[in-house]
């Protein structure tokens, strides 16, 4: 998956639950995923 993909998947997610703590949480995951590769 791209990180397009990747952003495009998140924001799908997002407008199904208004979860701003899980959202940072995910975020931070993802950033670090990205860092890493």
């Amino acid at each position: 998956m791209t990180e397009q993909e990747y952003k495009k998947y998140i924001i799908e997610m997002v407008n199904q639950m208004d979860d701003v703590k899980f959202l940072n949480r995910i975020l931070n995951y993802v950033q670090k995923y990205f860092v890493r590769t």
